[in-house]
């Protein structure tokens, strides 16, 4: 049995960074202030798991993985190891998205989240449009599994279907959205250990990174509305090749944070 600051002395001494309040608190179910309260005692198998996390963490196993959750916008998001984790970028975008459509006094009735993963796209969609009938459609049957999850503790009624891109369909959208994979073949070798722990089929695509954006261009076309919207996130470096292979009208180029260009919105005209 040990005091929570012991066990944080022992965890400095191989985990230097800031965040370990951060991580305990998930790993141990209490809010922050409790974690500053000397008098919390930790047994020893609950030691040993915290211990094991951090050192997992360490050598480069994703936080969200071990906490078992991300803050995406204002929704709490759940995600495990199987599916991709939610990133800030793809904030940005969908708020640029609804500003945009908002100011078109475009209402869409009927979208579609592409590669739907963790449900966080369609969630945030179905929350500032509530009277929409909201898809988002993968073919990782795990990610739809934790997608209808996400949908019950945001209390978002969407539709998951687990599926390849366009398959399950027949019917068009008014809008579409997707945050593709787009990672090529010299840049996966590249990355982050902890990226290269998400899902492979969420990353890869293709030798040039513009496979999947070559299947939402051809496909798109029959599935989306005259008039409609496809809204995709994009690789920085990828632009004018994206731009080039797209059938549709650039009507918005959507800048992130720091000022590198994360998104198009497209119409079909």
């Amino acid at each position: 049995m040990k005091r929570i600051s012991e066990i944080k002395r022992e965890i400095k001494k191989f985990y230097k960074k800031n965040d370990i309040d951060h991580i305990l608190t998930s790993l141990l179910s209490i809010p922050l202030k409790e974690i500053y309260k000397d008098e919390i005692i930790i047994d020893e198998k609950k030691e040993k798991e915290i211990i094991s996390a951090f050192k997992k963490i360490k050598n480069g196993f994703p936080v969200p993985y071990i906490t078992k959750k991300v803050s995406f916008y204002d929704l709490e998001i759940y995600v495990e190891e199987g599916v991709f984790i939610p990133r800030p970028e793809t904030e940005t975008l969908l708020i640029e998205v609804i500003e945009f459509l908002k100011k078109e006094r475009f209402y869409p009735e009927r979208i579609l989240d592409l590669g739907t993963g963790s449900g966080c796209i369609a969630l945030f969609l179905k929350k500032f449009f509530p009277d929409s009938e909201v898809f988002g459609i993968d073919i990782n049957k795990k990610a739809c599994k934790i997608a209808l999850r996400n949908s019950k503790i945001n209390n978002l009624k969407i539709n998951i279907i687990c599926a390849d891109l366009f398959s399950a369909f027949k019917t068009k959208f008014d809008l579409i959205v997707s945050n593709p994979p787009y990672i090529k073949e010299d840049e996966f070798k590249k990355l982050p250990k902890e990226v290269k722990k998400e899902p492979f089929e969420a990353i890869f695509a293709g030798k040039d990174g513009l496979l999947f954006y070559k299947k939402i261009f051809d496909e798109g076309k029959k599935f989306l509305k005259e008039f409609g919207f496809l809204a995709i996130e994009i690789h920085p470096f990828l632009e004018e090749e994206i731009k080039r292979i797209s059938k549709f009208k650039m009507v918005k180029e959507i800048y992130d944070l720091s000022g590198l260009k994360r998104g198009f919105i497209f119409q079909n005209l």
